[in-house]
């Protein structure tokens, strides 16, 4: 129950395999890539329960230095990802995934650790998960 079109917006009621859906991808990119990663999160509105969401599983991983990105982005295109290239603060180094031409499943944001991105990332779904006044809001 993931995949998107590209170009297309949908919002979906929130489903509970998004949270299975990132536990697998997550082993598979630390299988990959793990040498290289500080940390893997699910982020954006598919790691927040109960919440209405577009059907892509985004997640962050963090880095020690911007460095390490084009050794983990080689590994990441042989596991399908598709570089998108560096979109700075509106994103980190992007990456996604698709299943089938144009219809992606995944968002992968990579980031340094100490960039304030990987905490905005954070910040943004603990809060949705948090408070419910502000899940309210959509």
């Amino acid at each position: 129950m993931i995949g998107l079109a590209k170009g297309t917006v949908r919002v979906v009621p929130h489903h509970s395999s998004w949270q299975d859906g990132f536990e697998q991808e997550r082993l598979v990119l630390e299988e990959h890539i793990g040498g290289h990663v500080l940390d893997i999160q699910h982020v954006g509105s598919t790691a927040v329960p109960g919440l209405d969401a577009k059907p892509i599983i985004d997640t962050a991983i963090a880095v020690a230095s911007p460095a390490v990105i084009p050794a983990c982005g080689q590994r990441l295109c042989d596991l399908g990802y598709i570089d998108r290239g560096d979109a700075g603060m509106e994103g980190g180094y992007f990456f996604v995934k698709e299943s089938l031409p144009e219809v992606r499943t995944h968002h992968l944001h990579v980031e340094s650790i100490d960039d304030p991105q990987w905490h905005n990332y954070l910040r943004f779904r603990d809060t949705l998960r948090d408070d419910d006044r502000v899940r309210a809001l959509r």
